[in-house]
């Protein structure tokens, strides 16, 4: 594979290995989603790609004999494909550059394609009991915790959150002294601690994955954040996890729904 193409893939948010990542994220999102579905049959679901991309895949390394996939699954089609599985579930696909945003409209014509996520509040339908984020930035850019802080407060609507972290930057983030640095420690710094992640969303639980070396560069864990986690979310997948005490628990909008 010749190095401009590896050179665009990585301007794009992508790796040879990104299909590491997606898929991990597609069995979680299929967890969590189906898990809801199983205790309420009939309920409008939205899925949210928070970061959508360009929604296309990477060439996989090797094609089992009874599968046709050549490529990867990005987020957008694992929460369009998660979506027609479950039934009665829209999907919106978060992106703001608009040549991409055009690519997304043609491949996933079924779903909503917005230019950011902050717009997301606005397509969510009072019909919507149910909305399952999945967070997956390019490189150290924000989750928009803001917008899903707002879906969190929706009156009757529950909410489940997946988010693909990018600890290498963590770590990188911890080891800046100079000032010029200062906002930026203060910003992320705390996405490190599954406490921050449960009280910002006022959720009572926050699983994280097992840190995942998907290339030299770029090493991950997937937290869920929610009031209940779905089976996927032990070992060996998941080794760490937190459990708000009952006195700081803030539920919001986001009343037990599932096991």
């Amino acid at each position: 594979m010749s190095s401009k193409r590896n050179r665009d893939r990585e301007d794009a948010g992508k790796s040879d290995r990104s299909y590491i990542k997606q898929n991990f994220l597609r069995s979680i999102v299929r967890s969590q989603a189906n898990a809801y579905r199983w205790k309420h049959r009939g309920e409008q679901i939205v899925l949210i790609d928070g970061n959508a991309g360009d929604g296309e895949g990477v060439p996989l390394p090797q094609q089992d004999l009874f599968d046709d996939q050549v490529s990867s699954r990005p987020t957008p089609q694992i929460v369009t494909e998660v979506a027609d599985e479950i039934g009665g579930a829209d999907v919106l696909l978060c992106e703001c550059d608009k040549a991409k945003r055009q690519r997304l409209a043609e491949r996933f014509p079924r779903a909503v394609c917005l230019k950011n996520n902050s717009d997301v509040v606005a397509h969510i339908r009072p019909e919507h009991r149910y909305a399952l984020w999945l967070s997956d930035p390019c490189g150290p850019r924000d989750h928009g915790v803001e917008t899903m802080r707002l879906i969190v407060q929706r009156p009757g609507l529950r909410s489940d959150f997946v988010i693909a972290f990018n600890q290498g930057f963590i770590e990188r983030l911890e080891g800046t002294h100079h000032d010029d640095w200062e906002p930026s420690r203060c910003r992320y710094l705390p996405m490190g601690d599954l406490a921050w992640w449960a009280e910002q969303l006022g959720k009572t639980r926050v699983a994280r994955s097992r840190l995942i070396k998907q290339s030299n560069g770029f090493r991950f864990h997937v937290l869920i954040v929610a009031n209940h986690l779905a089976d996927i979310a032990r070992p060996p997948r998941f080794d760490e996890w937190f459990t708000a005490p009952p006195a700081l628990r803030v539920v919001g909008g986001s009343e037990v729904h599932h096991g």
